[in-house]
């Protein structure tokens, strides 16, 4: 029988770690009349805790945060979903201490790739509970539409709803190298329309990387 993702174990003592340092830059896709450094705590994602705790996704790179906010359902991008979309990205206040699910040590826990993908939120959840608890600040682990497995994500825990507290966000739309680098690499189809309505607008370059 496979092993699949098991519960967390009683002790996480000595489990891999990742460390961000403040001013590090993380990296988000949102709505443009959204905030963009709000914890979740619906339960709809992936490493999601439960209130009065949350969880903020965030991305190691501006082209993970694209793949996974605007290619969720689809490798085809039409020009309504960028145009409501914009790319911000923060500078961290503080350091901050991840648990790395995505170092190959951590398989010595119960964790497999499975933790990156798998469906049920309920187990992963668990293991945000048990990282929190352990004190870590929030997760490292591999963006689940990435099939390189080469971009990573940040699961920052913190109090549940908007952090307006974190730093102010370096705030734009997405720049044409952004997406042409989208295209190259992952195969991402736009819509004919896009291009020019991207062009045409004064706000087309994404934050600074």
């Amino acid at each position: 029988m496979d092993l699949h993702l098991s519960h967390p174990p009683r002790s996480l003592d000595g489990f891999p770690e990742r460390r961000l340092e403040a001013g590090a830059r993380l990296w988000t896709v949102h709505p443009d009349d959204r905030w963009p450094w709000s914890c979740a705590a619906d339960g709809d994602g992936r490493f999601d805790l439960e209130e009065p705790w949350g969880t903020c996704y965030l991305s190691m790179d501006p082209l993970g945060a694209l793949i996974e906010c605007c290619c969720r359902r689809s490798p085809e991008v039409d020009e309504d979903a960028l145009l409501q979309a914009r790319l911000s990205v923060m500078r961290l206040d503080r350091d901050l201490r991840l648990a790395d699910v995505a170092h190959p040590r951590s398989f010595g826990y119960g964790v497999t790739a499975e933790v990156h993908s798998i469906g049920d939120y309920a187990a992963t959840q668990a293991w945000a509970r048990a990282f929190r608890e352990a004190g870590f600040d929030g997760v490292h682990y591999l963006l689940r539409h990435d099939p390189s497995r080469s971009l990573r994500g940040v699961a920052r825990f913190g109090p549940a709803g908007e952090r307006r507290e974190w730093p102010r966000p370096d705030t734009g739309r997405f720049g044409e190298g952004l997406l042409r680098e989208a295209a190259e690499r992952f195969g991402i189809r736009y819509s004919a329309a896009r291009t020019s309505a991207a062009a045409r607008s004064p706000d087309s370059t994404a934050p600074s990387m």
